[in-house]
């Protein structure tokens, strides 16, 4: 009776002791899938950091385009402005021209 308690006890620690290390496999599982999604989860901010870096610099980056833009319509606003007035001036100067060599003749 002793030795089938015995061993009873010993299959009883035995099974215990397994149900432990299964259930510490199991622990040590869902731990590593844990680690994963949170790895997973890390990448993805800092994706998405560096998808909105790209996204503020292109916005700033048309905001500058906007800028220059602006800026080079207002130096051919001028450029033609000088352009107009120097076609005025010559065109002044050659009716002048005209008008002296006509009373010289006359």
């Amino acid at each position: 009776a002793t030795e089938e308690a015995e061993r009873s006890r010993h299959l009883t620690v035995t099974t215990l002791f397994s149900e432990v290390q299964a259930a510490k496999v199991e622990a040590q599982k869902h731990r590593d899938e844990k680690t994963d999604a949170l790895a997973e989860a890390q990448t993805n901010v800092v994706r998405a950091e560096v998808v909105a870096e790209a996204v503020r610099a292109r916005v700033e980056a048309e905001g500058e385009i906007e800028v220059l833009r602006s800026q080079l319509h207002e130096v051919q606003t001028q450029l033609n402005s000088h352009i107009l007035s120097d076609l005025v001036a010559e065109d002044e100067k050659e009716k002048q021209h005209q008008y002296l060599h006509s009373v010289r003749e006359a």
